[in-house]
């Protein structure tokens, strides 16, 4: 009964295919939908704020294709781990080779292909004892990277200081840091996110409802369209999912973005954002985000 209830509800949107999920995931979807869809009939779709809040969400995170010889290509890991980034003809990310990565635990698969490329990452993770690999062209420090300087923590400008990095440009930007993006960004002067080529990272709370989180989210975002451009999501399937009117939206995504200045984009409609190399993060179902531009 739950999983033909769910099969309507998505084809009153997208006329896609099944989705099969754990049945945590068909209860938090159906319960959103309802929860959602009541509201809007009850007090109409753009003057709610929950739903003009995922409105800019979505329009901030547009996705459009690289043009001009470029590829998609995912490296590291199939599960948690992996990142969809664009290369050119020679496999390079960026104009230079230097890489930094927010965010270790227990896997560097990503890194590792970085390495194999030539790159000299930068690694950062104040929650391990040690890399799980070493290589030589890896630097870890024991330090976790923040909005503000704290005993175990620095910001991301400091961080590039301290390595001599201030006045380099195509420059490579892994994050998956849990929620300390949106302070992280947010915290850069103006100008410093020019300094990045490439950029692939994970946001989280993004179903976290308190005003103050919103706008938060919508801060960082405009900051970073400013001068970046999303070319690829994914959400994270460990996450929930929130229905409201026509937008699809995960509590956490992985999103890539290329630097405006720097490349050129396809004039086509993204219908589907989804790529044959996606992976999902953990081994059920990946979610299917459907119609994700605003247009």
């Amino acid at each position: 009964m739950i999983l033909s209830l769910f099969q309507k509800i998505r084809a009153k949107w997208h006329n896609d295919i099944t989705y099969r999920v754990a049945l945590r995931s068909y209860q938090e979807s159906i319960f959103s939908y309802i929860q959602n869809e009541n509201a809007v009939r009850l007090f109409g779709g753009g003057t709610r704020p929950a739903y003009k809040y995922y409105k800019k969400l979505h329009e901030l995170l547009n996705v459009r294709r690289v043009a001009g010889g470029f590829k998609y290509e995912r490296l590291g890991n199939n599960g948690d781990g992996g990142y969809v980034v664009v290369t050119d003809e020679s496999g390079c990310l960026s104009s230079c080779k230097t890489a930094y990565s927010f965010g270790i635990a227990n896997d560097v698969s990503f890194d590792l292909e970085l390495a194999k490329r030539g790159y000299e990452i930068f690694q950062y993770d104040h929650t391990i004892k040690r890399l799980p690999v070493q290589n030589e062209h890896f630097h870890w420090r024991k330090v976790g990277v923040a909005g503000k300087p704290s005993r175990r923590m620095d910001t991301l400008e400091n961080l590039i200081r301290a390595n001599g990095h201030e006045n380099l440009s195509g420059i490579f930007l892994k994050m998956d840091i849990e929620g300390c993006e949106w302070d992280v960004i947010n915290s850069l002067p103006p100008g410093w996110l020019k300094k990045f080529d490439q950029i692939a990272l994970e946001f989280h709370d993004l179903l976290n409802y308190s005003v103050e989180t919103m706008d938060k989210v919508l801060k960082t975002l405009s900051k970073i369209f400013q001068t970046h451009q999303a070319v690829h999501v994914h959400a994270n399937n460990t996450g929930s999912v929130n229905y409201c009117g026509e937008f699809i939206t995960p509590d956490f995504i992985e999103v890539t973005y290329v630097l405006k200045d720097k490349y050129k984009f396809s004039d086509e409609n993204v219908s589907d954002v989804k790529l044959e190399i996606d992976q999902p993060n953990a081994p059920r179902e990946d979610i299917e985000l459907g119609i994700w531009n605003v247009n």
